[in-house]
């Protein structure tokens, strides 16, 4: 049986074509022929890529510059995977890079950190970052990126296959964890202790622990270590869990899978698993399906049987999973990235799923890419090169070569045919400024290349900050809550009288796409505040920075007695939907009007979304707000501010309850609705990683 994942030479001359020096065969051009490999991050439950866009130009095509080094190598040897992340806390994205020698060697070499210093460039923060020795990779495959210890900052892991040869011995995967001053330590310790041939890996917090668990996709090797299922005690101390994954799928002799994937995919807001078959080469040839794990929400899996059509490749390699949304359902689809067994070729297959993980392929009508000669692409990164808040499909291999299919809006994709930026091998999207822009880093003959922007559309996107309620008489309890928000959670809330308290991370879910400079781990938080004294405050939500990202008004009353005010006794229709008495309208609260005035306190008969739940990136990924109110002089909406007229649309980038808030002089009264983002989990919601 020959291995899927054997060594394959890239041609270095390529490099000379683009005008760069090549002194030695480098890493970026001595590739290796893997069936998968880690993207900027792995991911963990992904909920549908749902990201809201505040502040996008009109559309105008995006032009690349040049590009040019930033930090020479220093390694012996070649850079096999990287991903994408804030590491020290700036706003500004940073690289993993993990190596391993081409052709392979059972030789480690040291992980590096590169830092973005702001002004387009990188430095070496290796040292800077790490406290202690570094930790090293033989035959890196896949980065994971993600919270293992629950402090609120990304971690790393790092899977491993070792030495890519007979008798393929394996290696020790590596884990990185975040410590309490900001730097990282090598916890690989808290690993099993295992040389295993780790292909693939995804996490997601399996059984509602709130604790992130690994899946390791292990293929058969020297020490026949097969898949596993790694729990985490919370601290990032992992433990092997038997009894939880069919047998057949640990099975070598029934399946064998490249590439994995954390994703619910039958809408019960538990991460399922998405296993991509392999083809070994023979001969004869041996080629296994892929294969849907649907999870009972307490981490036990169980085969979802015909979920997953036939690969496009009878011999078909998966090289990478990827979620995206894209018929308006809100379910998750799937992009499956293939090749040839003898790793010629290339195709990407789109699966759409019926709700229930049940797939049927599409790949003609949506995008039709499927070539049986050319170089394999080693996945299929989703990012945003227009500015236009839609994901773009970024396929990228080792080889100089750029393609990109533009999302159409309506669930297809259109080949770029020109104005295509200049990479080297192994690109990765990175928007280097954190403008909401997406460059380019890539490998060059003697160093890291940035391909920057130099005009086109951004798209932004912007954190959400609420708080309910927005006003009512002193003393008022507010609770403060943000989503969008990047790791780590180093944010303040500034309440605007004077005082301020620090953000509690709530949960983290996971965007495998860089949009808007927001790619990687999305995470929510709270605060909670009572004013003490009447006035009008204007709470701002403040980064590391101390850049305000967000801001809601709080409008406090003097304090006043206990006066009721009288509900309505009769239910009142509105359109078709009968409202009943006040006092049983779900969600609806009133504030006691000033003492010693006849006037009425305002009153709410509607407030209603339409429509209710949102796919966005499927369509144009918006709702309308529409309100009925009596007797107002203002009013508000929370996260959005003062609002007039009786409708307004608003895009949200996760499941959001507004709160409608009307007032007079004498008081006022609050009503919500929910706009729920089809997809969002919230109660599942985890860190993204690739």
């Amino acid at each position: 049986m020959m291995y899927p994942c054997r060594t394959k030479l890239r041609n270095p001359n390529a490099i000379i074509a683009l005008g760069v020096a090549v002194g030695a065969w480098f890493c970026g051009f001595r590739e290796v022929g893997r069936a998968a490999s880690g993207r900027y991050c792995s991911m963990l439950v992904i909920a549908v890529f749902s990201l809201s866009c505040a502040g996008a130009e009109i559309a105008v095509a995006t032009q690349w510059g040049s590009p040019t080094r930033a930090l020479p190598f220093t390694l012996p040897c070649c850079v096999l995977e990287m991903a994408i992340v804030d590491l020290n806390g700036d706003g500004l994205p940073d690289v993993v890079a993990a190596s391993g020698h081409v052709p392979t060697q059972n030789t480690p070499i040291p992980i590096q950190i590169l830092l973005n210093d702001g002004h387009g460039g990188f430095t070496d923060g290796t040292s800077q970052l790490i406290t202690g020795s570094i930790p090293q990779t033989i035959f890196p495959r896949k980065i994971v990126i993600a919270d293992f210890n629950g402090d609120g900052r990304p971690d790393i892991f790092i899977a491993d296959t070792g030495y890519d040869a007979n008798p393929y011995p394996g290696a020790q995967s590596t884990l990185l964890l975040s410590t309490p001053d900001g730097h990282y330590v090598d916890a690989t310790a808290n690993l099993p202790q295992q040389l295993a041939y780790t292909h693939s890996a995804a996490a997601a917090d399996i059984d509602g622990s709130g604790h992130l668990a690994l899946y390791l996709g292990n293929l058969n090797a020297q020490n026949h270590i097969v898949p596993q299922l790694l729990l985490n005690d919370g601290t990032g101390h992992f433990t092997i869990s038997s009894g939880r994954l069919p047998a057949a799928q640990t099975d070598y002799t029934q399946n064998a899978y490249t590439q994995a994937l954390f994703v619910d995919v039958n809408g019960d807001g538990c991460p399922d698993l998405i296993l991509g078959g392999v083809a070994f080469s023979g001969p004869p040839i041996q080629s296994y399906p892929s294969d849907v794990l649907i999870n009972n929400c307490q981490g036990t899996f169980t085969r979802l049987a015909g979920a997953i059509p036939a690969k496009q490749f009878s011999d078909g390699v998966i090289l990478d999973i990827e979620p995206i949304s894209l018929d308006g359902t809100g379910s998750n689809d799937l992009l499956l990235t293939s090749t040839h067994s003898n790793y010629t070729g290339r195709a990407i297959q789109v699966l759409i799923n019926n709700g229930s993980g049940i797939f049927q392929d599409q790949s003609t009508q949506r995008l039709n890419f499927q070539q049986d000669t050319g170089d394999w692409i080693e996945w299929s990164l989703l990012t945003d090169t227009t500015g236009q808040c839609r994901l773009d499909i970024f396929p990228t291999s080792g080889a100089i070569d750029a393609n990109i299919f533009l999302n159409n809006g309506n669930g297809t994709f259109t080949q770029q045919a020109t104005g295509l930026p200049t990479v080297f091998g192994l690109p990765y999207p990175i928007d280097q400024y954190g403008i909401g822009q997406t460059g380019f880093i890539s490998l060059g003959g003697d160093g890291y290349y940035v391909t920057p922007v130099v005009s086109g559309s951004r798209c932004k996107i912007t954190p959400t900050f609420t708080a309910s309620p927005t006003a009512g008489p002193a003393p008022l309890a507010v609770t403060f809550t943000a989503s969008g928000l990047a790791l780590p959670m180093t944010y303040t809330t500034n309440f605007g009288d004077g005082t301020t308290g620090a953000l509690t991370q709530s949960s983290c879910i996971g965007i495998a796409a860089i949009v808007g400079s927001r790619g990687g781990i999305q995470c929510s938080g709270s605060a909670s505040h009572t004013y003490t004294a009447g006035g009008s405050y204007t709470a701002t939500l403040l980064n590391a920075l101390a850049v305000t990202v967000g801001a809601v008004a709080i409008t406090v009353t003097g304090g006043a007695p206990n006066v009721s005010v009288a509900a309505p006794h009769k239910a009142t229709t509105v359109g078709s939907q009968t409202i009943p008495a006040l006092q049983d309208v779900p969600r609806q609260t009133v504030v006691a009007p000033f003492a010693g005035s006849n006037a009425a306190v305002p009153t709410i008969s509607s407030f209603t979304a339409s429509p209710a739940s949102i796919a966005p990136f499927a369509g144009d990924g918006s709702a309308t707000l529409s309100w009925s109110v009596a007797s107002a002089t203002s009013l508000s909406i929370s996260g959005l501010g003062v609002v007039t007229g009786n409708s307004i649309q608003v895009s949200p980038s996760q499941t959001t309850t507004y709160t409608l808030t009307a007032s007079d002089a004498q008081g006022a009264v609050t009503a919500q609705t929910t706009v729920t983002v089809a997809g969002y989990r919230s109660r599942r919601a985890d860190p993204l990683s690739r």
